[in-house]
Formats: structure tokens, C-alpha cells, sequence
């Protein structure tokens, strides 16, 4: 949230707003303790929040991994060299 959408001192946040500030301090508060915190509906973990700066981590390392994993089929020869048409009619199932 930035500046201009705090509200002042003078003006009454909507409760959406008040309800968005009490989240992400409640948000806040849970990651200090934890880098993820699970969220629990009806007793079963249902959503997980972790901060942006471990996803960002968690998304780069899943890319390394895709990366890899490419590069190995590629070594193994586990690959297919087509025209675009010949590859829109293998995975279309078309002739």
C-alpha cells in the first residue's frame, strides 16, 4: 500500500481497506515467525503464503530444474526435430 492510499488521520478507512490492513498485518506478523505459514480450512491445509522474496527463490529454482531436466532429454536424444506444421499435426493428432 502505498502513501496516498493510507488512509489519514482525519479520514475512516472503508472496511475493505481496514480489512486489507488487517490481513497483511496479520500476514506480516505470521512470516516473522515462519518463512510460509499454512492456512486451514475446516482443519485441512488449504493455502500456503510465503513471502515474495522466497517465491521468487522458490521460482528460480523450478526453472533451474526445468532447464536441467531440458537439457538432459536433449543429451539423451529424447527430442523431436519438425516443421511447425508437422508439429501442430503430431500433437493435434491430425494428418
Amino acid at each position: 500500500m502505498n502513501d496516498s492510499q493510507r488512509p489519514t488521520k482525519t479520514q475512516t478507512p472503508d472496511p475493505t481497506t481496514r480489512m486489507d490492513i488487517e490481513i497483511s498485518a496479520a500476514i506480516e506478523d505470521a512470516l516473522l515467525k515462519n518463512p510460509d505459514k499454512a492456512v486451514y480450512v475446516q482443519g485441512q491445509p488449504q493455502y500456503v503464503v510465503i513471502g515474495a522474496q522466497l517465491y521468487e527463490y522458490l521460482r528460480e529454482c523450478e526453472l533451474k530444474v526445468a532447464y536441467l531436466e531440458c537439457k538432459a532429454d536433449i543429451e539423451a536424444g529424447r527430442f523431436v526435430r519438425e516443421s511447425v506444421s508437422e508439429h501442430l499435426a503430431r500433437v493435434t493428432g491430425s494428418t
